[in-house]
């Protein structure tokens, strides 16, 4: 009898539900990116403006297409996952340990991002936007803390010795 543990069986549909859904919403960006009309001259137009802001406007495509690419790939590992090939326990362990390092990247940039674009803000209201800036920040701080621990728990779990044995076994059975 083959052995299958409700961990990978709902993991691997959770990440099907949401890498399908993620990569649908990315195909739409990078086509309502590539319709922008003189797009190339408005992005590569970033200079004189902070430096984070000029960095991802300048690479805004790489972004775009570079997250479309990981979704997609995500899509088909979770397929595999739930078929319980290795490859896809080991594709997902990457995607997660770079989930957690992007996590990690995206919450400096934004503090980083605040920081340089407070100068820019008109003096009116200038309180009532740092208090919204306060509250965002500590959104996204909660928000970082709580996804980064997810993903961290998830390739945790799939570096346990249940879940290592459910794909060997597995694979020695093909």
């Amino acid at each position: 009898m083959e052995s299958r543990s409700n961990f990978v069986t709902v993991l691997a549909w959770i990440l099907i539900i949401g890498s399908a859904y993620l990569f649908f919403l990315s195909v739409v960006k990078v086509l309502l990116l590539s319709s922008i009309p003189g797009g190339d001259e408005l992005f590569s137009a970033a200079e004189g403006r902070p430096f984070v802001i000029q960095f991802m406007l300048e690479y805004m495509y790489v972004f775009t297409y570079g997250f479309c690419v990981i979704t997609a790939f995500s899509f088909f590992a979770s397929i595999a996952l739930l078929r319980r090939k290795n490859w896809a326990r080991f594709a997902l362990i990457v995607v997660m340990a770079f989930g957690v390092l992007w996590q990690i990247s995206n919450l400096i940039m934004k503090v980083y991002m605040f920081t340089q674009v407070s100068p820019y803000l008109p003096e009116e209201g200038l309180e009532e936007i740092e208090r919204i800036n306060s509250i965002l920040r500590w959104f996204n701080f909660l928000k970082t803390i709580v996804v980064a621990s997810v993903f961290a728990w998830i390739l945790k779990k799939l570096l346990t010795h249940p879940v290592i044995n459910e794909f060997t076994l597995n694979n020695a059975r093909q």
